[in-house]
């Protein structure tokens, strides 16, 4: 592995391929995403054989099928004794982060429960309210209460997360993955200036 190659992946929760501007769509407005896109690396070659949120971020974790890691539903955690993705990295020196909708267990989250990730952020989504003032779990602390919106909450959690990755491990790579959950329901719970 190239030790100077960070790592950003950026996930919107129940949004299809074609809801994107930089997909080709002229309706709906996606101009932070299509920036990311247009200034990164795009996968729109790959799609989710189980598109429901805890097989899909299993699977992401894991690298394996539902079948293979026994995340089938949103009812069940990934097996143990499976390599993942955050857990090799950090074997390679990594320092790794997820930020944002996790749902494979509930916080807080033990050092054996986060699956090779060293910070994780989640939101408590048995918390009623919405995307606005929502709780954090992070790592074994929380629910702890943010006030503002859900997914700009989460962009400050993921860069403050790198700014303090760089400050005290300047020398060592990091993968981070920032999973927003809208458009996921509960739908229009969005700041005025984004309606």
């Amino acid at each position: 592995m190239n030790p100077n190659l960070d790592f950003l992946f950026v996930f919107s929760d129940q949004q299809r391929y074609s809801a994107l501007g930089a997909n080709g769509n002229s309706v709906v407005q996606t101009p932070t995403i299509d920036q990311l896109a247009a200034e990164g690396m795009v996968c729109d070659r790959m799609f989710s054989n189980h598109p429901l949120c805890s097989p899909y971020r299993a699977m992401l974790l894991t690298g394996r099928y539902g079948w293979q890691n026994h995340v089938i539903d949103n009812e069940y955690l990934p097996r143990r004794d499976i390599p993942t993705l955050p857990g090799t990295l950090h074997e390679y020196g990594y320092g790794t982060a997820h930020v944002g909708t996790f749902h494979l267990g509930e916080g807080p989250y033990q050092k054996e429960d986060r699956y090779g990730i060293e910070y994780l952020a989640a939101p408590d989504l048995h918390r009623k309210g919405g995307y606005f003032d929502p709780a954090y779990f992070e790592n074994e602390i929380g629910p702890t209460e943010r006030k503002g919106w859900g997914p700009k909450i989460e962009t400050d959690l993921a860069i403050n997360f790198m700014e303090r990755h760089l400050d005290k491990r300047p020398d060592d790579p990091f993968a981070l993955f920032l999973s927003w959950r809208p458009p996921h329901w509960p739908y229009g719970q969005y700041p005025d200036e984004h309606r």
